[in-house]
């Protein structure tokens, strides 16, 4: 029962110290069999051979309990990419080019609160996807990266790609921060004679949509993204930057986009006394279901799933029509490019987040009316 009990926490809780206690007392249970003699795992076939063979059915069983506990142990330590993050505690051993306007982006002043992690797995999983061609030019994302910080323009990759490299998912899409202005990067690209665009002010794309492959790198300056406010942030699992440049660490501004990731937890970032700023941008109260549905599956911080509920039902008293038009409009930007039967998906995994948390009553009065009609979509 100890030995279980040990593994279960360990599954559950693998980032605590106490199931790694626990994880070591359930190990010298599960390598000995009733008698004490020892046990040989093969993690590969999830199968375990013992040093004198087994007397008794109980016994058996008994082997084959320890065979799955293991078996999971080993699938969950191994395919757990955030197995080796640590958190970096000497920030002065953090490179950081000089003759930048900007401080480092883990100064007190720049980002109260930041934390930085490292974690030889992560990273590894980045580099790979960093060693993809640059849609549109010739050139590997981390060519481009290499090149802008030989300019004096680190370049940090953020949002979804680094929280789903966390969790051991595949990222779609490579967004950017830069730690420079969008006319100096264009000056860098034209150098190397990189096809670029600047669609708005302080906002850069590099390449162009090819077959295949509609991503190109775009990317915002880091006055914008990196160094801004938390109330200009989104959630702090999604204002996670990755530092391409020699120190291949996560910059975490809020502190705690890291843990929450690791838990799958949404959190307004920041003190609660500026969220109602935070909200000032109504469309990141939508885009709060778009975390808590499958394939992210995340839960609710509490205090941000009370506040996100209570702002929703207060827009739609005060301004009903204007929170219809963006609780639809939500809805369009989730299907858009979907076939038909995974736009009605995702209607319904959202109807059914949105309901439980907002209320089934006061979905069916408020936002019902207002989904984009399909066809027949079961409401549950």
């Amino acid at each position: 029962t100890q030995s279980t009990w040990g593994v279960h926490l360990f599954l559950q809780q693998k980032m605590k110290l106490r199931s790694v206690l626990c994880l070591c007392l359930a190990f010298a249970a599960l390598l000995l069999n009733a008698n004490g003699t020892p046990v040989l795992f093969n993690s590969a076939h999830s199968t375990v051979w013992s040093a004198a063979a087994p007397s008794s059915p109980q016994a058996i069983a008994m082997l084959n309990a320890r065979a799955f506990l293991l078996s999971n142990i080993h699938k969950s330590f191994l395919s757990d990419p955030a197995k080796d993050i640590v958190e970096v505690t000497n920030m002065t051993e953090l490179f950081f080019p000089d003759g930048t306007n900007f401080t480092t982006p883990w100064d007190a002043k720049a980002n109260p609160g930041c934390k930085v992690w490292k974690s030889p797995s992560i990273a590894d999983i980045l580099n790979t996807l960093m060693e993809d061609i640059v849609p549109g030019l010739n050139v590997t994302f981390n060519q481009v990266f290499d090149a802008m910080q030989d300019a004096g323009c680190p370049v940090y990759v953020f949002g979804g790609m680094v929280r789903d490299s966390i969790l051991g998912k595949t990222a779609k899409d490579t967004d950017v921060a830069f730690s420079c202005t969008a006319e100096r990067v264009a000056e860098i690209a034209d150098q190397h004679g990189w096809e670029h665009s600047v669609p708005k002010h302080g906002y850069i794309k590099l390449g162009h949509e090819t077959e295949g492959h509609k991503d190109q790198m775009e990317g915002k300056e880091s006055t914008t993204s990196l160094y801004a406010p938390n109330t200009k942030r989104e959630f702090a699992c999604n204002s996670l930057f990755f530092d391409t440049s020699s120190n291949k660490a996560i910059v975490d501004p809020t502190g705690t986009g890291v843990p929450d990731t690791l838990a799958k937890v949404v959190r307004i970032p920041g003190p609660e006394t500026a969220w109602p700023e935070w909200a000032s941008d109504a469309k990141k109260l939508f885009r709060f279901w778009k975390m808590r549905i499958a394939p992210k599956s995340f839960g609710a911080e509490p205090d941000t799933l009370k506040f996100v509920v209570d702002k929703v039902h207060d827009m739609f008293t005060s301004d009903n029509d204007g929170a219809k038009e963006l609780a639809s409009s939500f809805f369009k930007s989730r299907i858009a490019g979907l076939p038909l039967d995974k736009q009605k998906e995702m209607i319904v995994n959202l109807r059914k987040a949105m309901s439980d948390d907002l209320g089934a009553e006061w979905y069916a009065t408020n936002i019902l009316p207002v989904e984009p009609v399909l066809a027949e979509v079961v409401f549950y």
